[in-house]
């Protein structure tokens, strides 16, 4: 089953937008699988975490340098890309 993994400082908000994302489909097993302090740390996590679980990723988009920033995962069925 393919999986994702990202980064986010509002992981309840970021859940509800890949929920809500037509392209992803069946979204399971949502986790929180690691946390920085950083973005530049929380960077290195979101890598090391999808290169360890196989998964997809893309790089952090915006926000602040310094927060508390959550690494997250799920799966899901299939990707539609557009």
């Amino acid at each position: 089953m393919p999986c994702q993994v990202g980064m986010t400082t509002d992981p309840q908000r970021r859940r509800r937008e890949w929920e809500q994302d037509r392209r992803v489909r069946n979204l399971t097993n949502w986790r929180i699988v690691d946390e920085a302090s950083t973005k530049t740390e929380a960077q290195r996590k979101e890598r090391e975490w999808a290169t360890h679980l196989g998964c997809n990723y893309g790089e952090g988009g915006g926000g602040p340098e310094i927060a508390h920033w959550y690494i997250y995962a799920f799966e899901y069925t299939r990707r539609i890309i557009r």
